[in-house]
């Protein structure tokens, strides 16, 4: 538990190294198992997903975040949710978010041109810029309620959460501590805002995002629709989900295309060929291949969901081994990304690996049923934004500065990332 605390990175990259691809744990009173191969992985997310739940200790903590949703929930419930969801994340309605992504993106450019300031951190650049789009996507664009007032909320929420996952033991939320007393504070805040956003909508027929979609959606079955509890659980979901992982994601490639600027060079030559100087729209992004490569190489190596919990609900078998009810199974796609018999020299980053197709060890958007059902809007997201930045700004790092993952939630940089934007 010590060395899992002090470096879980460490921990799961010797785990593997030494005792290969199906692993033990003991995690104080916890059996853990880490599983390593494209085969085992395949068959907790896919060939046996019905054997293993999301009842696990950061779904609990998420849990006291946004209730039972998408993120939290198991078997009838979820498939409800999600297909309660999916609609709005056809190919089609992600594509009109196009609009929404160049419009902020282009603010955020306009400001760092009209400031002396040329050295910045990306990460909180990008975690603002993405938590930007998607409460754009969520609440519209005329909201009274802005990203600048629910992310810091967000964040606190976050961060609380994540201490308490990395203790074995936690006091009761009830218990006046002042971190309970800092969380249900936050978490009043957040559900004032929200549930503030969602009478402004069903008030008002003026709104076309995801907020009004929630609202509409109803069960083709039964016809029901969600409640205002679900509504708020789902948008506090979608919150979580649908910024900081791409903000992660924006900014180690940055890092990357700053500290491999001949490859920076080629990708900025593609985008000139591509777009001509203008602002991308949808249908240019699918020819941005060498930039799909980069994208794809940065969450290869740096996955910004770097663990998958489970749960097994029965006795099962892995490998040979005896996976015993109860006890958990993790995915890791930083290990599994690693796997020297999947990837030739995987500490290296090389775009032109993903030249010939898909890799069964890369799943930076997980697998199975519960495949990430925002993957597509990350991605269009993703290139938007950084074809826009390299049409702009040539990117450098920053000497002496210490870039190293910090293995959260999610997998952001450990101190930020501090990068040098000069305008071309």
């Amino acid at each position: 538990m010590k060395e899992f605390i002090a470096d879980p990175l460490g921990l799961l990259e010797r785990a593997v190294r030494e005792y290969g691809d199906v692993v033990r744990f003991r995690l104080g009173p916890m059996v853990e198992h880490l599983v390593n191969h494209p085969d085992h992985v395949a068959h907790v997310l896919q060939s046996h997903q019905a054997n293993y739940d999301k009842d696990t200790r950061s779904s609990s903590h998420l849990r006291r975040i946004c209730g039972d949703s998408l993120l939290t929930t198991n078997g009838a419930e979820w498939r409800r949710r999600r297909d309660l969801i999916r609609p709005a994340f056809r190919k089609g309605c992600v594509q009109e978010f196009t609009t929404l992504m160049v419009d902020s993106c282009g603010t955020l450019l306009d400001g760092w041109e009209r400031e002396a300031e040329r050295q910045r951190d990306a990460a909180s650049e990008m975690t603002r810029l993405t938590y930007t789009i998607v409460a754009r996507a969520l609440f519209s664009t005329d909201v009274r309620v802005g990203a600048s007032e629910m992310e810091p909320v967000m964040r606190s929420l976050m961060d609380i959460s994540f201490e308490r996952l990395r203790r074995v033991v936690n006091l009761p939320s009830w218990v006046p501590t002042a971190e309970n007393r800092r969380f249900r504070t936050a978490l009043a805040e957040m559900d004032r805002m929200v549930y503030e956003l969602i009478d402004s909508h069903r008030q008002s027929d003026r709104y076309d995002d995801l907020l009004s979609m929630l609202l509409r959606v109803a069960d083709d079955a039964s016809g029901q629709r969600m409640t205002l509890r679900d509504v708020r659980n789902e948008t506090i979901t979608l919150l979580i989900a649908g910024h900081e992982t791409t903000a992660n994601a924006l900014s180690w490639t940055l890092h990357l295309l700053a500290t491999h600027p001949e490859i920076q060079e080629d990708v900025r030559d593609e985008v000139a060929s591509v777009l001509g100087g203008r602002p991308p729209v949808v249908d240019d992004l699918a020819r941005l291949e060498l930039l799909t490569r980069v994208v794809h190489e940065s969450m290869r190596l740096f996955p910004p969901i770097w663990i998958i919990e489970r749960r097994a609900i029965a006795d099962d078998e892995i490998a040979g081994f005896h996976i015993p009810r109860g006890s958990g199974v993790v995915v890791s796609p930083w290990t599994m990304h690693g796997h020297p018999g999947f990837w030739e020299q995987p500490d290296v980053f090389d775009p032109s690996r993903f030249e010939s197709g898909h890799n069964p060890a890369f799943m930076p958007f997980g697998g199975g049923q519960r495949f990430c059902v925002g993957n597509e809007f990350a991605m269009i997201e993703a290139k938007v934004i950084l074809a826009m930045v390299l049409q702009r700004f040539r990117v450098r790092p920053v000497d002496g500065a210490v870039i190293r993952p910090f293995a959260g939630i999610t997998l952001p940089p450990a101190h930020g990332m501090p990068l040098r934007f000069d305008p071309l």
